[in-house]
């Protein structure tokens, strides 16, 4: 904490932009884990994340066949001890694509979270610490884009892009990324205001200088946050897109292709596509789960009842 000449010639202290928000107390790292972790959701919630990480990291090691292996003769077989999930029709593992779609679909959440936040958070600290003119500029631009459809959009940029892993996840990315320009503008408003940006102002320091060091430290809380529960987001629209079969293709072994394949026999080989929807479910409700927590934790007005 620094300290200013007060306007009767005291001095009085400067407020820092760590001490926006109250942060919590500095206990070491794992007293802060097990205090965050201690909440049902939580703990919930990182056990599925940890699980579905750890399939994503080791998918080759952990899974008992190669996706793309195929048994004729084990076509369609229920789930018993060879195969814990069954097989799809081509006598492929479900319980092996399963896992190997966990890679993809954690690869993809996080990417096109990153590719929105990249793009979104310079907008909205832009158009919220600039002038009037150009916080219209770029807030009609935003808000022209948010009026656009986002299926018809996806289905846009792909339909030129052609399918893809990288493409989808470009895709998505550049899709939401209206929602971090917003979000981020709102809190650079409310920042600005604030007297230790003032204070930073009167000892000289530049605007990118203040942008960077004061500004955005203070409004990442509830970007991080917005991020959490943007990945499931992102999971779920992948998954569609690949169901609809302009996504990503097979043989890729994505969720959304692994359910498609399996629809047109649901009724008689339910395994096959309800198997891969069990495991969409689990991902995003963690997700989920996990950005609630995070709010909590760091929402001012929340920490205190938790």
């Amino acid at each position: 904490m620094t300290s200013v000449a007060g306007a009767d010639g005291g001095v009085s202290p400067m407020v820092s932009a760590e001490t926006l928000y109250d942060m919590p107390e500095r206990d070491g790292w794992f007293r802060r884990a097990v205090k965050f972790f201690s909440d049902s959701k939580a703990a919930v919630s990182g056990v599925l994340l940890a699980l579905f990480v750890t399939m994503a990291i080791f998918a080759p090691i952990i899974a008992p066949y190669h996706y793309a292996e195929q048994d004729r003769q084990a076509s369609l077989q229920p789930p018993s001890q060879e195969h814990l999930l069954g097989t799809d029709r081509l006598g492929r593992d479900i319980f092996s694509r399963i896992i190997y779609g966990a890679r993809i679909s954690v690869r993809i959440g996080f990417i096109a979270v990153g590719i929105a936040a990249v793009i979104g958070v310079p907008i909205g600290l832009v158009a919220g610490y600039g002038n009037k003119w150009v916080d219209e500029g770029l807030m009609r631009i935003v808000d022209a884009w948010l009026a656009f459809p986002n299926l018809i959009f996806l289905l846009f940029v792909i339909s030129i892009t052609g399918p893809g892993l990288t493409k989808v996840m470009i895709a998505l990315g550049v899709n939401s990324f209206p929602i971090y320009a917003r979000l981020t503008r709102g809190m650079t408003l409310s920042i600005k205001e604030r007297e230790f940006i003032t204070a930073a102002r009167a000892m000289g320091g530049s605007e990118w200088r203040i942008l960077g060091r004061h500004v955005l430290p203070n409004a990442l809380q509830p970007i991080i946050v917005q991020g959490s529960l943007a990945l499931g987001a992102a999971v779920l629209a992948e998954t569609s897109l690949s169901f609809l079969g302009i996504g990503i293709g097979a043989p890729t072994p994505s969720w959304g292709v692994i359910i498609a394949d399996g629809f047109p026999m649901i009724r008689t080989n339910p395994w096959v596509a309800l198997l891969p929807g069990v495991a969409i479910v689990l991902f995003v409700l963690s997700v989920n789960l996990m950005g609630d927590r995070l709010r909590d934790v760091m929402d001012p007005r929340l920490r205190g009842s938790r």
